[in-house]
């Protein structure tokens, strides 16, 4: 949370924020889930955050769950998934 930007950033922030505040869609062909997501994380955190902290927050997370799953195929695909305690370990802290 200490690192978040507290609101708009440059390049497509703005947009994004627009779009999920009035619910449309800023670039067709993979943003519609995020903007669903991103209004029913509005829904539930801007009123403890703030709009535009609570959505960064969610990419934040999204990207934190992207690493972790993307840090998963890769112990699976290395074959480590033997070593039990390191991979977890390894894995928890990509996410995080």
């Amino acid at each position: 949370m200490l690192t978040l930007a507290p609101g708009v950033t440059p390049w497509d922030s703005g947009e994004f924020l627009a779009a999920i505040h009035s619910f449309g869609i800023p670039h067709p062909p993979g943003t519609p889930l995020y903007i669903l997501i991103g209004k029913v994380w509005s829904m539930i955190f801007a009123s403890a955050f703030g709009y535009a902290r609570s959505i960064n927050l969610l990419s934040a997370v999204c990207t934190a769950f992207g690493c972790g799953i993307l840090t998963n195929l890769f112990v699976r695909w290395c074959g480590w998934a033997r070593q039990r305690p390191k991979c977890t370990l390894s894995r928890f802290c990509s996410g995080v």
